[in-house]
């Protein structure tokens, strides 16, 4: 999984970038807390294994960031740009749908 490939860079090389983001480095131990406290909270919310969450966030780096916590937690995910989108696509019973505060 991913995420676990991440949580092993964030051990190992917690310094070396995981990308790059207008045009600034954001370092792997930043990325997986980020990923982690995003699983965390989704982990209290109960929501079902296999299921799909939409995800419609503006921000790319909140965007992987919410992907990589609802995978860890089991769900399928798609991101979409707009709500119209989402319904093009005739997901039944979403799981969630998160959106970016700003």
């Amino acid at each position: 999984m991913t995420s676990n490939r991440i949580y092993h860079w964030a051990c190992s090389q917690p310094e070396s970038p995981a990308l790059f983001w207008n045009d600034k480095p954001l370092n792997y131990a930043t990325f997986w807390r980020m990923i982690e406290a995003a699983r965390a909270y989704f982990a209290t919310q109960n929501l079902p294994v296999g299921a799909t969450a939409i995800i419609l966030v503006v921000n790319l780096v909140d965007t992987w960031v919410m992907v990589m916590a609802l995978r860890a937690l089991g769900l399928n995910t798609i991101s979409v740009k707009s709500i119209a989108d989402a319904e093009a696509l005739n997901i039944k019973n979403p799981a969630c749908i998160v959106l970016s505060q700003y």
